[in-house]
């Protein structure tokens, strides 16, 4: 029997539930008594939700930090709130404190590149850690080129771990392997849709209604001593989609790492069209365990976007991976060779 698009089994679920309820209404001998009842638990319900959704914020540090937060803002986002930190100072202290202290989760943006970022990020997360705040730190690594501040960056991703459950890391190197033919400004700006999207996707399937949602706990469970993560993602359609875009994501991770079967856990987001079936989404989870066979926990999220019938798209988060970036000395060199990048010592 052919797999069902899974928005349509989620809404026949839906028609079952509203029957049910209107069943006991309508045999209901006394009158208004179950509409009564049934009332007095679903409010009490309905304030349980809203006081359960975690309080999620995300704050751009420097520049680059700023401009992916901008880039979140503009692309539209339920659910979190938004700081933009271009400068960093003795005298904004008190108001970042005041605007991050309370939240459930806080993303730290920022790019290692500069000084404003690479400095206040470390000082932030200490913050938060102090606060007991589950913090994720979100690093874009400068380019092989700018070797100036490539032991800076080193240093502070070191202190950075120190203070955060999780960091995440994109090597602009690697993004040339994906974006070194385009024109300059689109290329970087690859960088900001790739953390803008890992912030949004995360954040939106643990607050929003989706189609699987991102349990908050098991999110807290695969943040404890995550240590370094790694992002890919990976795209397909036609026949082969789920297994296309399983492979790109797990084959082309934005950091240089030693082996992705030591991965300690698992952050999966899904998204695909109106037609991306139930039987799909389970395999591109069965799919990924398969690679990750030491992981302890896999979660992971579903959600369905109009713009992408006839694909699905995977964001897979490797975490506790162990990579080459914070004990070389010298940045990567990409070479292309073949239509490929190749890696040597800067």
């Amino acid at each position: 029997m052919p797999s069902k698009p899974i928005a349509r089994c989620l809404n026949r679920v839906s028609i079952l539930i509203r029957g049910w309820k209107s069943t006991i209404l309508s045999t209901a001998s006394h009158g208004g008594l179950a509409e009564t009842a049934l009332n007095s638990i679903s409010e009490p319900l309905e304030d349980i939700i809203k006081t359960a959704k975690p309080t999620i914020t995300a704050i751009g540090l420097g520049g680059a930090g700023s401009n992916i937060v901008t880039w979140i803002k503009e692309q539209g986002i339920a659910g979190v709130k938004l700081i933009a930190a271009p400068e960093f100072g003795a005298e904004s202290m008190d108001s970042i404190k005041e605007d991050l202290l309370g939240s459930d989760l806080v993303f730290l943006v920022a790019g290692f590149g500069g000084g404003t970022g690479r400095g206040s990020a470390p000082v932030i997360a200490e913050l938060t850690r102090d606060a007991g705040v589950p913090t994720i730190g979100c690093i874009t690594l400068p380019f092989a080129f700018e070797r100036a501040s490539w032991d800076k960056s080193r240093d502070g991703i070191k202190k950075l771990r120190k203070n955060c459950d999780m960091v995440v890391l994109i090597d602009n190197e690697r993004l040339r392997q994906v974006a070194g033919d385009l024109p300059l400004k689109p290329a970087l700006g690859i960088a900001n849709e790739l953390v803008g999207s890992f912030v949004k996707n995360i954040t939106e399937t643990i607050t929003l209604p989706s189609l699987i949602n991102i349990d908050y706990a098991d999110l807290r469970t695969i943040m404890e001593r995550g240590g370094i993560s790694s992002i890919g993602i990976g795209e397909g359609e036609s026949e082969n989609r789920v297994s296309g875009a399983v492979a790109q994501a797990l084959a082309t991770p934005l950091l240089d790492i030693t082996n992705i079967s030591t991965s300690k856990g698992v952050l999966i987001h899904i998204a695909g069209g109106e037609d991306m079936t139930l039987e799909e989404v389970a395999k591109v989870g069965e799919m990924v365990a398969e690679k990750v066979p030491h992981a302890a926990k896999i979660a992971w999220g579903a959600r369905v976007d109009p713009d992408l019938e006839g694909k699905v798209r995977v964001m897979a988060v490797l975490t506790g991976v162990k990579s080459t970036f914070i004990g070389r000395k010298k940045p990567m060199r990409a070479e292309k060779k073949d239509n490929h990048y190749l890696y040597g010592q800067g």
